[in-house]
């Protein structure tokens, strides 16, 4: 469950504020959403939030990070949409209402569907399944509970 905040843009990372900031105001986790899933690794925390208008992908590089948080914004190609994710995260923590994720990082019908297929062959195999199980799969396979998967 960790997402390479180099790849996705998607991915908000905080760090804990610089002490001369005197007034920082602390995550507040319910006002965010559900979370979805926490993964705590040795130096940072990774946080899954879900949101009807969609998830929000955190990578907390502090444990302070939560009590005085500062968003760490690299300035490369993705930084508009790290930006905008950051827009969103302020105004989730703010309970504003937040509009869709922007186009750029939401999937189109087609990289969805392939998507789930993907999952769907990685479990098939995960459960013990063959080549020829995953290829059988959207017909019928026994490692599948639903016959409808898209």
């Amino acid at each position: 469950m960790v997402w390479r905040p180099e790849v996705s843009p998607a991915t908000l990372i905080l760090t804990s504020a610089p002490s001369d900031f005197a007034i920082v105001t602390p995550i507040n986790p319910a006002v965010l959403g559900t979370i979805l899933a926490r993964h705590d690794a040795e130096d940072d925390t990774w946080l899954v939030i879900g949101d009807v208008a969609g998830d929000l992908y955190l990578r907390l590089l502090s444990p302070l990070a939560i009590g005085r948080p500062a968003v760490l914004l690299p300035m490369d190609d993705a930084a508009e949409l790290r930006l905008d994710v950051a827009l969103r995260f302020f105004r989730r923590q703010r309970g504003q209402r937040v509009g869709l994720l922007p186009r750029a990082l939401q999937l189109t019908p087609l990289q969805r569907a392939r998507q789930m297929l993907l999952l769907l062959a990685f479990d098939i195999h995960e459960a013990g399944g063959t080549t020829r199980d995953i290829a059988m799969a959207p017909t019928s396979c026994p490692f599948i509970k639903s016959s409808c998967f898209i």
